[in-house]
């Protein structure tokens, strides 16, 4: 799908190694999704009522002084390499390694093990469009169709589509196929209705191996009709709401576009307890002089505890003080959908050097919900000092 590219990333790989010498890849644990132990009542079953979708907040805004601060400066040009061309830089971008699929799916509970998401579940995620409108700057995000929103949002310049299920992986690769020859959001989404996944099946044939081949068509056997059904809700919730998105409004569809067919937006198969896909992005974007300034979770925080594995791999990132990280939170019995919470990354971070603060329930703070129509959005301005009391006083009991 990239050959016309391989003979840049080539030359690119040996002056690369002749200048310079790679960062070696942290060595990490081998950790494996385990049922959540920190908080039981709150790892909840998908099986859900129907979503409530959110009012767009357009007042959702800083509640401290960095963050008005930080909202207060001019939104400037992520830099490149000056020495680099285009071809250089992408070539850089698609040459880091991939880390291999996983064994094993995790879910929030050992029933939901195993289970492909090919099309995202949160109905929300409008919430984090003011806390990340044209932020710029690099994103890092697990799942399929969230990040064509939220890079469109956010205006990224390079894009990391990562995911440990190559089903995911695959999902994004046939929608690059896709976005080829789809000039509009309506033709796109024609694609996948019962009468255009034929032609996408013929995309498929025109553009992978054989082998390539079998496996994306039982991918989209599983997925075509869940990748129907959300991005058509997707779109009718945004007109619902006024948004503009890349399914709606062809100027974002242009813009994601753009991007995806210039080689700025790569799926790979990474994982966030890996060994080679994080520490390799992080090195990539240093050597673009690129900041990560989004990292999307989903609810895959809530799957393990933090390893140190997955401290090592945030570590590894180029954060700045602009930088943030959006997560998820399972809350379907309550309100169908989920709980939205946004973080700055450098905060994250020094959270991620206590050891006793080993889960997510311990670096967000979560109120009860009220119902359906509770879809709440926070900012985690808490201390790691607090975050320590919370935990000892729970060991405590």
């Amino acid at each position: 799908m990239h050959s016309d590219w391989r003979p840049a990333l080539l030359a690119w790989v040996l002056l690369l190694s002749a200048l310079s010498a790679c960062r070696e890849a942290p060595v990490v644990d081998g950790a494996t999704p385990t049922d959540v132990a920190a908080a039981p009542e709150l790892a909840q079953a998908d099986a859900a009522p129907q979503p409530v979708v959110a009012p767009v907040l357009e007042d959702l805004v800083a509640q401290d002084a960095e963050l008005a601060a930080t909202e207060s400066e001019p939104i400037a040009d992520s830099p490149v390499l000056p020495s680099l061309d285009f071809e250089s830089q992408r070539a850089l971008f698609w040459a880091s390694p991939e880390d291999p699929p996983a064994e094993l799916l995790g879910g929030v509970r050992e029933e939901l093990y195993g289970r492909h998401y090919v099309v995202g579940d949160e109905w929300n995620l409008q919430l984090f469009a003011p806390h990340i409108e044209g932020l710029g700057g690099g994103y890092v995000g697990v799942g399929t169709d969230q990040a064509y929103l939220l890079i469109s949002w956010q205006r990224a310049d390079w894009a990391w589509l990562i995911d440990y299920d190559p089903y995911a992986v695959m999902v994004h690769r046939i929608y690059r196929l896709v976005f080829e020859r789809a000039e509009t959001p309506e033709a796109f989404r024609e694609y996948f209705t019962a009468e255009g996944i034929e032609l996408c099946k013929n995309l498929i044939a025109e553009h992978f191996t054989p082998e390539e081949q079998r496996f994306a068509l039982k991918v989209l056997s599983y997925a075509k009709g869940r990748i129907r059904t959300r991005l058509w809700k997707v779109k009718k919730q945004a007109n619902e709401l006024g948004l503009r998105v890349w399914l709606n409004d062809q100027e974002r569809y242009d813009w994601l576009r753009e991007r995806i067919l210039s080689g700025r937006v790569r799926p790979m198969s990474g994982n966030l307890m890996g060994e080679a896909a994080l520490a390799g992005i992080g090195e990539t974007a240093r050597q673009l002089s690129v900041p990560i300034r989004l990292v999307y979770f989903s609810n895959a925080e809530e799957y393990c505890n933090y390893g140190e594995a997955f401290r090592r791999n945030l570590r590894a990132l180029p954060f700045d003080e602009r930088s943030v990280v959006l997560r998820t939170l399972s809350s379907h019995r309550s309100n169908g959908d989920y709980r939205y919470f946004v973080q700055y990354a450098q905060r994250f971070l020094a959270f991620l050097e206590q050891p006793l603060l080993g889960h997510v329930y311990y670096v967000v703070k979560r109120r009860k919900i009220r119902g359906l129509d509770d879809i709440p959005i926070e900012w985690v301005e808490w201390s790691v000092e607090e975050a320590l009391a919370r935990y000892r006083q729970r060991k405590a009991k």
